[in-house]
C-alpha cells in the first residue's frame, strides 16, 4: 500500500473488529483528523499495531509481505535476565491495561489494545528511548531511523 494514501474508517474499522461508528468515535477523542471519514496510513497502521499483537502481524504478512514493515520493526527474541517478579507484574500490568482500556470495553467491543505482554513491555521500553540516544543511533544507522519513526512517519 502507498503510504501517502488514507485508510477510509470503515476499512479501519474492519480490521479492528469494530463498528464504523465507534472508531470514528476514538478517533475524534483522540484529536485524530478525519478528512472524507478516513485517516491516515500511518495512524490506520499505529492503531492496527496497538491493536493485534505484532508478532503475529508480522507472521502473518508471510515473507513476501513482511519487508513491508521495516525490519527494526520486527519483533526479536532477547536473552536478558531479569527477576520474575517484574515479568509477573508486566504480565500483571498487560492484562489490567488491556481490561481496562475504554476503547475496548465500550458497549461494542472492537481491539484497540493488543493483550499480549511482548508488546506492553515493547511500549513500555519505547518510551524510555531518551531522544538523545535516539538521534545518536539514526545518525549512524538509517534502518534504526526508519523502525523507530514507523508506522507514523514510514519514509524516515
Amino acid at each position: 500500500m502507498d503510504h501517502r494514501q488514507r485508510v477510509r474508517v470503515p476499512a479501519l474499522a474492519r480490521l479492528l473488529a469494530a463498528r464504523d461508528e465507534q472508531v470514528r468515535r476514538v478517533l475524534r477523542s483522540e484529536g485524530i483528523e478525519l478528512r472524507f471519514d478516513s485517516v491516515e496510513w500511518g495512524e490506520a497502521a499505529a492503531y492496527l499495531f496497538d491493536a493485534w499483537p505484532r508478532a503475529q502481524l508480522i507472521d502473518r504478512l508471510g515473507p513476501e509481505l513482511a519487508d513491508v514493515v521495516p525490519s527494526g520493526f520486527h519483533p526479536s527474541r532477547v536473552g536478558w535476565r531479569i527477576p520474575i517478579f517484574i515479568v509477573q507484574a508486566m504480565e500483571h500490568q498487560a492484562a489490567l491495561m488491556h481490561g481496562n482500556d475504554p476503547r475496548v470495553n465500550g458497549e461494542t467491543g472492537g481491539r484497540f489494545t493488543s493483550p499480549a505482554v511482548d508488546d506492553y513491555v515493547a511500549d513500555i521500553l519505547f518510551s524510555e528511548i531518551d531522544p538523545s540516544t535516539a538521534a545518536a543511533l539514526a545518525s549512524k544507522d538509517p534502518a534504526f531511523a526508519q523502525a523507530f519513526h514507523y508506522p507514523l512517519f514510514p519514509g524516515s
